[in-house]
């Protein structure tokens, strides 16, 4: 089907009357993107960034408009723990940019252990409230962290097969925190590889391509203890007196804390082959038909959300963006219909 390349306003037709509206997004300040996220609900949240992470790629302005945020977010934290904790314009960009370029990554590293772990006839259950009557705890403990430790060794192993892009963000993330954070420099890159990219893709394995069909519960329940393992391996964290009977799982971090420290500082050291661009690209790569459907289904939200973002913006103060977007959607016009 033809993509409908209706003129803007002011004459420009096709991608070309998209332009302003792409400079307004590969802004490094995220003010305009900030203002897409506020006025989204967040089932739609996903959708929405992934056109943003597609337009942003186009203009190869990602990896320097993220590393700006890290900076920017470093700089404004006053407490080390909280760093990229919550669910911000710069982690949710993460998250989506993770998920984007690395999806081939994913698959390989955990599909074939998700596949054996589905079909795995070993007890799982650790909650006392939740066992069957006949169930040994104590032998389903040891399985959890037996599935947990071949988890972690598959992972460790990738450093050399983890996309480029990764590899930069996790030694950005450690530069720019292990000066005025020390003790959180870890915690940071195990926040981006584990909180914002294989624990989302383990609890939803059908979504990011690690199963075919969906979990069954008990396989569900196999996935959510595993993958909350590995985040509070990641966080340094261990279990205390509210999940008492996870207690033993405190040996398993002992054991590993250290691999996957020197996991997350292997992936923060780049290849010597690599060469980091640290110069902001100029201008803007010109776009062609086949941006057409994500450029289409940000026009079409922006349009429809116009009203929630101009209370965003007015809330922030920020009067010039609000010209800006004023004069983008004067200028775009309705969005065409395909």
């Amino acid at each position: 089907m033809a993509l409908f390349k209706k003129k803007g306003k002011d004459g420009k037709k096709g991608v070309d009357r998209y332009m302003d509206m792409v400079q307004l997004v590969v802004e490094p300040d995220l003010a305009f993107v900030t203002a897409i996220t506020n006025a989204c609900h967040v089932s739609k949240q996903a959708a929405i960034l992934d056109s943003i992470v597609y337009i942003m790629e186009r203009q190869e302005k990602t990896i320097e408009i993220i590393k700006h945020g890290i900076t920017q977010t470093v700089k404004e934290t006053q407490d080390g723990g909280t760093l990229f904790r919550e669910n911000t314009t710069v982690t949710k960009l993460m998250t989506a940019y993770a998920k984007t370029i690395g999806k081939n990554y994913l698959v390989n590293t955990l599909k074939r252990l998700v596949t054996l772990l589905f079909s795995s006839t070993e007890g799982f259950e650790v909650n006392p409230a939740k066992a069957d009557p006949d169930e040994d705890l104590v032998e389903n403990l040891n399985n959890l962290m037996d599935w947990c430790e071949r988890f972690v060794e598959q992972i460790v192993q990738t450093v050399d097969a983890a996309p480029i892009q990764f590899r930069e963000i996790c030694q950005h993330l450690q530069v720019e925190t292990a000066p005025k954070f020390p003790k959180s420099q870890h915690m940071v890159v195990g926040g981006f590889i584990f909180l914002r990219f294989f624990c989302p893709a383990i609890l939803s394995p059908q979504q990011s391509g690690l199963a075919n069909d969906l979990p069954t519960p008990e396989q569900r329940r196999r996935l959510v203890l595993v993958a909350k393992a590995l985040q509070n391996l990641s966080n340094g964290v261990q279990y205390g007196s509210k999940e008492a009977y996870l207690n033993a799982m405190n040996e398993f971090f002992d054991d590993y804390q250290g691999i996957l420290y020197n996991y997350f500082d292997a992936m923060a050291t780049l290849p010597d082959s690599h060469v980091v661009s640290s110069a902001p690209t100029s201008g803007l790569v010109q776009l062609e038909d086949s941006d057409l459907p994500s450029l289409h289904s940000l026009h079409k939200f922006v349009y429809e959300s116009k009203d929630a973002m101009v209370a965003a913006m007015e809330k922030e103060g920020n009067a010039e963006l609000l010209a800006n977007f004023h004069a983008m959607l004067e200028a775009l016009g309705t969005p065409p219909k395909t």
